[in-house]
């Protein structure tokens, strides 16, 4: 049963639940409630492994992120509602020392959960903050992901120039 639930995560389906217990048919009714209550958790907990596993993505990225907790929180907001997830994450970056990272994080972060045009969105301000060779490198990234391969060239061409990039799109410079 856990193998399939996780595989069903892992494949994009939806997790399948745990069985909670039929009444009546565990002669324990306290062990059968607690039963009840652990497959009520592990659905939960399997619900929200992707936002997880996208906050934690985010976290790692880049140094001077946010904390893993707060991106966690981002991305329940946008299970809920985009829209709560621009609020939490523009006061997010707010509450930053390095707000290009805090960008760069939350671009990060959309890229994780399939949101292109959120991720472009953030990459763009990571790079209008700070025009450091990683954030323009991730801007490029973003851009062609979204489609627009002219663009790209252009960001992959300037993070390249300012040094430091050995790589862009998986391809020696």
């Amino acid at each position: 049963d856990a193998y399939e639930r996780v595989h069903a995560w892992w494949t994009g389906g939806a997790p399948a639940p745990v069985a909670p217990h039929e009444p009546g048919a565990h002669p324990d009714a306290q062990a059968a409630d607690a039963q009840t209550a652990d497959a009520q958790t592990a659905n939960a907990a399997l619900a929200e492994a992707p936002m997880l596993a996208a906050a934690r993505y985010a976290h790692a990225r880049f140094p001077g992120a946010p904390a893993e907790d707060a991106l966690f929180a981002v991305a329940r907001g946008y299970r809920r509602n985009p829209a709560i997830a621009d609020r939490l994450g523009a006061d997010l970056v707010a509450s930053q020392v390095d707000e290009a990272a805090g960008h760069a994080a939350l671009g990060a972060l959309f890229d994780a959960l399939g949101d292109p045009a959120r991720e472009r969105d953030e990459r763009q301000a990571a790079v209008d903050a700070s025009a450091e060779p990683a954030f323009v490198r991730g801007l490029a990234e973003a851009v062609a992901r979204a489609g627009d391969g002219s663009a790209a060239l252009i960001f992959a061409t300037q993070a390249a120039a300012a040094g430091g990039v050995t790589t862009i799109f998986g391809m020696p410079n």
